[in-house]
């Protein structure tokens, strides 16, 4: 016995029977006719100020379309920026904002951009609230307005404080937009070549159009702290 994905989300046991093959058959033909396919396309770009201490700006945007696993038509885009600047050879400050649209329940096209894959703490806030985790039923896109302050006290050890302001993208009826503030911490130290030891803390101010979408309660404190040791030798190095 082995499983067969016919299409996202729908696994069948494939036992060589008749019965069994009709089956097969007649579940893809429902997947083709469905067509649940999702594209995303675009681009991600840097760029190098030759003037002053700028840093790289960062930019991206993608585009979704096709069908989501529910058979929608989509129609949802994303939107980052980031610049930073380098005040001297220890303090360096920075500006960010990211945009994805959502879907308010309106209209025939699904317009909540997807992800598809959540990744922990890079994105969207260190405490994870938006897209490592689900949404509460809505599907309301989301606004990330960033400010970060990296200060180096030596080659060694080094330390960020990053500033977000969330909201939703799309307006919800009867709710607000703002969904509340996160302060996150991040201290980096290498501790040899190949060792480095982070530690963290963040906190998190929701409002209540949070319990709207995410569930929760805004009012008790939220919180969180973490340390964690890198390792990462080089096991094998070729040159051609």
């Amino acid at each position: 016995m082995y499983t067969h994905s016919l299409c996202r989300g729908q696994v069948i046991d494939a036992i060589p029977t008749h019965l069994q093959q009709q089956k097969r058959y007649k579940q893809a033909k429902q997947c083709l006719t469905i067509g649940r396919y999702l594209q995303t396309f675009g681009t991600y770009v840097t760029y190098q100020p030759e003037s002053g201490n700028w840093l790289p700006v960062q930019a991206a945007f993608y585009y979704q379309t096709g069908k989501n696993k529910n058979a929608q038509s989509v129609s949802a885009f994303m939107v980052s920026v980031k610049a930073a600047y380098a005040i001297d050879k220890q303090w360096s400050v920075s500006l960010g904002y990211d945009y994805l649209s959502g879907s308010d329940g309106k209209g025939d096209k699904f317009k909540a951009f997807d992800p598809l894959y959540g990744t922990h703490h890079k994105f969207y806030g260190a405490m994870d609230y938006f897209y490592a985790s689900a949404w509460q039923g809505v599907a309301p896109g989301l606004q990330d307005a960033q400010l970060g302050v990296n200060f180096k006290t030596s080659k060694q050890v080094s330390m960020q404080l990053n500033y977000h302001y969330f909201a939703t993208a799309a307006k919800l009826d009867d709710v607000k937009k703002g969904l509340g503030s996160e302060m996150d911490y991040q201290l980096d130290w290498n501790v040899m070549k190949d060792v480095k030891l982070s530690a963290g803390y963040s906190i998190m101010r929701g409002t209540k159009s949070m319990d709207v979408v995410k569930g929760g309660d805004h009012k008790r404190w939220q919180d969180w702290g973490w340390v964690s040791v890198n390792i990462n030798p080089r096991i094998l190095f070729v040159k051609w």
